[in-house]
């Protein structure tokens, strides 16, 4: 429960009351309380408008037709097809290759004869590397 409060509903807060600002990002001792100012030049701003109906129009198309593709995907590749695990290979493996190019750049970080962290550790202290 802590972890929710802390992980979700505080940034939530933290966020709308910052909103209540002029707050930039920069400036912290010059931040003045304007209510929702914000949100009426918001909704006055044509740009903001023509944002928020492309991105309503983009998920009402994009939402379903992905949906209906991936119910036809998984369709397929549940018959008894020449291939299939080849195919349920390929569409896993985006999900395991960062996780290996992740281990083999640690290997080469910690590497004890010509890693990365001994080289950066014998710059300020020579011959005290790990290992």
């Amino acid at each position: 429960m802590l972890g929710f409060i802390f992980l979700a509903i505080a940034p939530l807060a933290i966020g709308f009351l910052s909103s209540l600002t002029n707050f930039d990002g920069l400036n912290l001792p010059t931040v003045k309380f304007v209510g929702l100012a914000n949100y009426v030049r918001a909704f006055h701003d044509p740009d903001v408008g023509f944002s928020a109906l492309r991105t309503l129009i983009w998920g009402f198309v994009n939402v379903p037709v992905y949906l209906v593709l991936s119910f036809l995907l998984a369709l397929i590749l549940d018959q008894d097809i020449p291939g299939r695990g080849l195919f349920r290979t390929l569409f896993y493996l985006p999900s395991v290759v960062p996780v290996v190019a992740s281990v083999m750049a640690w290997k080469v970080i910690l590497d004890k004869n010509v890693g990365l962290l001994n080289a950066f550790i014998d710059i300020f202290r020579p011959g005290t590397a790990i290992g």
